[in-house]
Parts: C-alpha cells; sequence; structure tokens
C-alpha cells in the first residue's frame, strides 16, 4: 500500500470509528423506549448501510478496520454516555443530538471529499457518492428539527427560572 492509500485508509478508518461510537449512542435510545425510538432506529439503519461502504472502501485499499480505532470508539462512546444520550432531560438529548449532527457534518465532508477525487480512482468506482451525499443531507435534515425541538425545551427551561 502506498502513502496516498495509508493516508486515505487511516481518514477512512477514523470516520468508521466515529460511525462506532453514532451507533453505540444510538443503540441505547433505541434499547431505553425513548419515545423518538422509531427516529433513531431509521438513523442506525442509515448509518450502518455507511459503514458498509466504508468498510469496503478499506478493503478495496487494501487494509482492515482499524481494531484501536474501533475499541477507541467503544470507549468513547462509554465515556459520553455518561453526559450524552437520548433522555428526557433536555440539555443532555440536545448534547446528543448535536454529537449526532457534527458526526453526519463530519461524514457529509467524507462523501464530497470523495467525489473530488478522479473517477478513476480504484476505490472510487462502483460508489454512489451523489446518493450518500444526499443520504447524509436527510440525516441532518431529519435530525434538525429534532435538535431545535430539544433547544426550544431548553430554553423553556431557562425562561422559567428567570
Amino acid at each position: 500500500m502506498n502513502v496516498v492509500s495509508t493516508k486515505l485508509c487511516t481518514y477512512l478508518q477514523d470516520h468508521h470509528a466515529g460511525s462506532v461510537t453514532a451507533r453505540e449512542m444510538l443503540a441505547k435510545a433505541i434499547s431505553d423506549d425513548d419515545p423518538d425510538q422509531a427516529f433513531y432506529f431509521q438513523l442506525d439503519r442509515d448509518i450502518a448501510e455507511d459503514q458498509t461502504v466504508l468498510e469496503t472502501l478499506i478493503e478495496r485499499l487494501g487494509a482492515k478496520e482499524s481494531l484501536p480505532k474501533k475499541v477507541g470508539a467503544w470507549v468513547a462512546e462509554k465515556m459520553a454516555r455518561l453526559k450524552l444520550g437520548a433522555s428526557a432531560d433536555p440539555l443532555a438529548n440536545l448534547e446528543f443530538l448535536e454529537a449526532l449532527t457534527l458526526g453526519v457534518q463530519g461524514k457529509l465532508c467524507l462523501w464530497k471529499s470523495l467525489e473530488s477525487l478522479p473517477d478513476t480512482f480504484p476505490a472510487r468506482q462502483g460508489l454512489d457518492l451523489p446518493g450518500l451525499v444526499d443520504r447524509a443531507r436527510d440525516q441532518l435534515d431529519r435530525i434538525e428539527p429534532k435538535r431545535l425541538e430539544s433547544f426550544a425545551q431548553v430554553a423553556a427551561g431557562l425562561e422559567s427560572t428567570s
């Protein structure tokens, strides 16, 4: 594997680790009988599909998933769970949704970056990058109303204490 492929692999493995963290966080929301359980389940399914694309890309570049990064993502999720997570607490829920937003925004940047590679780049061939970009934008569009709703709940709590 050449230096460019190694660096690209590291970049993809970092995104894969982020998706592991997101799915762990979503799994908790799904298992907690959250009122938005169906919303989180669909988001998890989308992220699982994106993970498969990342795994395929990593394999095409001749590498494997990074076990240390995967373990690191798992540990990071467990630490984040102390503070973040879909929850009846509006602030915790807001921070959970913002963490998901940041992750999806990063994924959108990844797909757009890969679009900038020449069509002849082997790892890019056969990918529906415009579709992946659209799916990331759709995820952001679905998260944003929930995030704003959580923020409104936090802000309402602030008004009642003033």
